[in-house]
């Protein structure tokens, strides 16, 4: 069993440590209140800051004079760098329009050498087209000439007819065709009429195209004969042509084709009394009717 005194040290220890550990307790207590209480004051006024100016501000470096100069020797050096490089590029600019300019300088320079080129090549071409159609009219008129001058030309050189006043018989009448050309002249066909008409006459009827004649060749300097029978004249016609109110009319054509594949006609008219008279044995060719090609 305990004594007395030993449990009245046992109960004081106890006050003591009750008290210690009250006292422990109300202090963290107030540590607790007031770190709570600072930190809302703190946020708060973080809050008021924030409302005014930045929440962090960097501090503001000293400079000092050195290198205040050493900063404006420096932005000396870039703006001279910057200007130094527009200066160059305004060069390099003007450089290029210059450059520019010569390229169209050149440009101009060869579309006009161009012009030039085809303008010549164009005076060229239509002075040889001239030329050509200079030397075509050459070549034909040398062709021209030349086949007028060797073709064949038949022509009726004379018409000779009896003599009216001492024949008693049918009148003949004689037509002579000669080629005085160089070269023969082929398919010669001759047709023609004789007839005794009123002076003057005007209607002398072509000869019909599809007569069956005969063809001949005649050649250079060749001569053919023509010869036509016509009937007994009566004493009215004979005193008619010598009154020159009557007479009697020869005429055709000769048609034939030359070396060169081209086709000729040569028409004719002869007559005697008239205008003309008695000749002999002579016709005269009459004013109209007379012609070639």
């Amino acid at each position: 069993m305990l004594s007395g005194n030993r449990l009245q040290h046992l109960a004081l220890g106890g006050l003591v440590a009750a008290i210690l550990v009250a006292g422990s307790l109300a202090n963290s207590a107030d540590v607790t209140q007031k770190p709570a209480s600072e930190a809302n004051q703190g946020q708060k006024a973080v809050q008021d800051q924030d409302a005014t100016q930045p929440l962090f501000v960097p501090p503001q470096k000293q400079v000092s004079p050195a290198e205040i100069k050493t900063a404006d020797d420096k932005a000396d050096y870039y703006a001279k760098a910057d200007l130094d490089a527009q200066e160059r590029m305004a060069t390099e600019a003007e450089r290029l329009a210059k450059f520019t300019d010569t390229q169209v300088s050149i440009g101009v320079a060869q579309s006009v050498l161009l012009f030039l080129t085809l303008g010549a090549a164009v005076f060229a071409a239509w002075a040889a087209w001239k030329a050509a159609e200079a030397g075509d009219e050459i070549v034909t008129v040398t062709r021209d000439s030349a086949e007028r001058q060797l073709r064949a030309y038949v022509t009726i050189s004379g018409c000779g007819i009896s003599d009216l006043k001492t024949t008693k018989g049918p009148i003949k009448a004689t037509l002579t065709m000669k080629n005085v050309g160089q070269t023969p002249a082929y398919d010669v066909v001759h047709p023609s009429a004789i007839g005794i008409h009123s002076f003057p006459r005007t209607d002398f009827p072509a000869p019909p195209q599809d007569l069956p004649l005969s063809k001949q060749v005649l050649g250079p300097n060749g001569i053919a004969y023509k010869f036509h029978t016509y009937r007994v004249l009566t004493d009215e016609e004979n005193d008619g042509i010598t009154a020159g109110k009557m007479a009697i009319y020869v005429f055709g054509e000769v048609r034939y084709r030359d070396v060169f594949g081209n086709s000729h006609t040569t028409k004719y008219r002869y007559m005697i009394g008239g205008r003309v008279g008695l000749r002999g044995k002579h016709m005269a060719a009459c004013d109209d009717g007379n012609e070639a090609n």
